[in-house]
């Protein structure tokens, strides 16, 4: 269980992140919880969560300072916030809880 709150902290963390073009909906949320997850176990591992990201539901998203946005989700995993961001490698989520 350690494991997956782990990942569900990461997926919620790359979720808030965002880059141009407006604010991020249920797709560059699921995006950045992939990235994020596979940056941390590899895509074999992310793919093992792929049910549980598909279920991702963005409630909000506001704008972020520095950058990005503070995003607000909840899913088969609970409801969780982080900051999303878009990078040269598209959605990631670099913070748990905003």
């Amino acid at each position: 269980m350690g494991k997956f709150m782990g990942m569900a902290a990461a997926m919620g963390a790359a979720l808030a992140l965002a880059g141009c073009g407006g604010t991020p909906g249920d797709k560059e949320m699921r995006e950045a919880m992939m990235n994020q997850m596979i940056a941390l176990g590899g895509k074999q591992a992310a793919d093992g969560f792929k049910k549980e990201v598909d279920s991702i539901k963005v409630i909000s998203c506001a704008k972020s300072e520095p950058s990005g946005f503070k995003c607000d989700w909840t899913g088969l995993m609970g409801a969780g916030s982080g900051r999303i961001v878009k990078g040269d490698s598209g959605w990631m989520l670099i913070g748990n809880g905003g």
